[in-house]
């Protein structure tokens, strides 16, 4: 737990670090000011922060090895990021795909929950 609280603290400080800086950043890197890549960095930044809620699941999965949970679960997020990747771009470009790839690591989390609700979790 220590460590889940200790990460989800730091990738949300990463997170709102990089919003901040994000004009800076797309800046030093490209050598110019690019609107678009601006955002795409601010939106994106809050993948690591999703991708830390599900790290006591993985955990639980890889301890327990429930690779059957493992499996299903990994086939289902696929199928809902490719669903949503393909609407995302289709109505809204590179925006569309960013939120896309937020909304499918919201659903990983819901998935991997639901698998795993039906053992006994401290």
């Amino acid at each position: 737990n220590k460590f889940f609280y200790s990460g989800l603290f730091l990738t949300l400080i990463l997170a709102l670090f990089v919003i901040i800086f994000s004009k800076y950043i797309i800046f030093i890197l490209s050598g110019e000011l690019v609107i678009l890549s601006e955002k795409v960095v601010s939106i994106l930044s809050f993948i690591p922060f999703l991708a830390m809620l599900n790290f006591k699941n993985m955990i639980f999965i890889l301890v327990n090895e429930l690779k059957d949970d493992l499996n299903s679960a990994s086939w289902i997020s696929s199928l809902i990021m490719i669903f949503s990747a393909i609407v995302g771009s289709y109505y809204n470009g590179s925006i569309g795909l960013c939120y896309s790839l937020l909304f499918s690591e919201i659903m990983t989390f819901i998935v991997f929950n639901i698998k795993l609700k039906k053992y006994e979790r401290n």
